[in-house]
């Protein structure tokens, strides 16, 4: 990431995040984006990931508002082929 602190209530950014999908690593275009508008709201932001409104309801109560965007996956290494159901067969008398 690379990123400028324009003023004490913004900051933005530009560069990856990484991840790995199905055992591979991906690359994602990133931007951060970071502003206080005024003493009671704001916003925090990881586009595409993440984004969060923030309001500030006292001096030690905040409320966040937003989504986040989560990938959950997985592998599975056989390492044999899965044996296969035996088909039943009709007895002879």
């Amino acid at each position: 990431m690379y990123g400028w602190k324009r003023s004490p209530n913004f900051s933005w950014g530009v560069g990856f995040q990484y991840g790995y999908t199905f055992g591979r690593l991906s690359l994602y275009p990133a931007v951060i984006y970071n502003r206080t508008f005024n003493s009671r709201w704001g916003v925090e932001a990881l586009f595409p990931a993440r984004v969060t409104a923030r309001y500030n309801i006292s001096q030690s109560s905040i409320l966040y508002a937003g989504y986040t965007v989560d990938g959950y996956n997985y592998i599975v290494h056989l390492s044999r082929e899965p044996s296969r159901a035996k088909t039943p067969t009709a007895a002879s008398t």
